[in-house]
């Protein structure tokens, strides 16, 4: 590295270290702090519960389909599946 790069690279992190000791905390919102009387977190809670049953429907039509599909097949008449006889 080239002394100017090095010196710009140095003074970009002491500015990064000023301004993130110098900026105010950070506060968590009442979802992610743990409020569990908040609107917020209740439509975390129905939001979290809808995924979860769109998710399960899904999965259940696709064993459903699945299961019709085995059924459906035991259903159909088995033909001969032995060699012909060559003459």
């Amino acid at each position: 590295m080239s002394g100017s790069v090095r010196h710009i690279l140095q003074l970009a992190l002491g500015v990064l270290a000023i301004h993130g000791s110098l900026s105010p905390p950070a506060w968590a919102c009442a979802t992610c702090f743990g409020d569990p009387e908040s609107d917020m977190a209740k439509g975390v809670v129905v939001g979290v519960a809808l995924m979860i049953g769109i998710t399960g429907l899904v999965l259940t039509g696709i064993a459903g389909t699945s299961l019709y599909w085995v059924h459906r097949s035991r259903r159909q008449p088995q033909g001969d599946r032995s060699e012909p006889a060559v003459q």
